[in-house]
């Protein structure tokens, strides 16, 4: 490096380093209301963070909303959340469901999924199942995984459209393929009963089993219904106990039903008359669903797996 340039390079560093954070807010406050998105977003962040400001929702706030109208999608849907639960500003759900539309209308399809959850759900905003329905269909388009799962879920209870298993199954594949274990679920059901698909327990017992690994409960006591009975795969009774106890602790009363059968025939489990009844109650009271060995169904009702609940 020449000598001149070294020594310009020398004298410029310590007025570089020397900057504050004060000084740099300032910079940046400058530059956004300039029409900076970015350095606005920026200055937000800091005050979210306290990094380099004291931290200060409701600065925060402001400079989200700087930048959302300059046409930051992502300052938008921060601010949307903000507005709904009143963080640096006061709870405004009509005013972060506008934004939301807005940012939908922006071709971005996580604001579209929000929105139609909220419409869906029916507690912040009056409940209104066909939006909800076009906004999952733009999310799901968009390849949001939840919104095409949600859509299945509509299609395969008939509400607020006639029921259409097919459709049903062909948007949970999708989901499940996007990483919506409860689609999995839901695709493993369809596959165990024929509803909708080609029968086929072995696959219905391998994504019952990745929802399962992912955590989802109702899954765990689906796959123990299948090693239980032998469903797509080899019967293993111990296994079926440990899937079904995991279920049942967490509250889902299939899992609870599962271990009560395993109790009163002795079977992967210590026979156990006394237990069995308590836990065929613990499941009646959760409600089995279309458990129709359940003390709490009717006699003569139709045969259906523990864990096959309506959807």
């Amino acid at each position: 490096m020449p000598a001149r340039i070294a020594v310009v390079a020398l004298l410029l560093a310590p007025a570089v380093a020397a900057q504050s954070p004060e000084d740099e807010r300032k910079v940046l406050e400058k530059s956004c209301k300039s029409g900076a998105a970015s350095d606005c977003v920026q200055l937000a962040e800091r005050y979210v963070s306290g990094e380099g400001a004291e931290r200060n929702p409701k600065k925060a706030t402001e400079y989200f909303d700087k930048a959302c109208e300059l046409r930051d999608a992502p300052a938008c849907l921060e601010l949307a959340h903000r507005r709904r639960v009143g963080e640096g500003t006061k709870p405004d759900v009509e005013k972060a469901a506008e934004l939301y539309q807005q940012v939908c209308s922006w071709d971005v399809p996580v604001a579209c999924a929000e929105l139609a959850d909220m419409l869906e759900a029916g507690d912040e905003l009056e409940r209104h199942l066909g939006r909800a329905v076009e906004l999952h269909g733009l999310a799901c388009e968009g390849g949001i995984a939840t919104s095409c799962g949600r859509l299945g879920l509509m299609h395969r209870i008939g509400s607020p459209m006639a029921r259409d298993d097919a459709k049903a199954a062909a948007l949970f594949e999708k989901a499940c393929g996007g990483g919506d274990l409860g689609s999995c679920y839901s695709l493993a059901e369809q596959l165990f009963e024929g509803e909708g698909v080609k029968k086929d327990p072995g696959r219905a017992v391998a994504l019952a089993r990745k929802a399962c690994d992912g955590d989802h409960i109702a899954a765990c006591a689906l796959l123990g219904a299948a090693l239980q009975h032998g469903d797509g795969t080899a019967r293993d009774p111990a296994q079926a106990q440990e899937l079904f106890a995991r279920a049942c602790e967490a509250g889902e009363p299939r899992g609870c039903f599962g271990l009560g059968e395993l109790h009163r025939d002795g079977s992967g489990a210590k026979r156990d008359v006394a237990k069995a009844a308590a836990l065929f109650r613990q499941a009646c009271d959760g409600d089995v669903g279309r458990a129709t060995s359940s003390p709490c169904s009717p006699p003569g009702g139709r045969e259906s797996h523990a864990t096959s609940p309506s959807p």
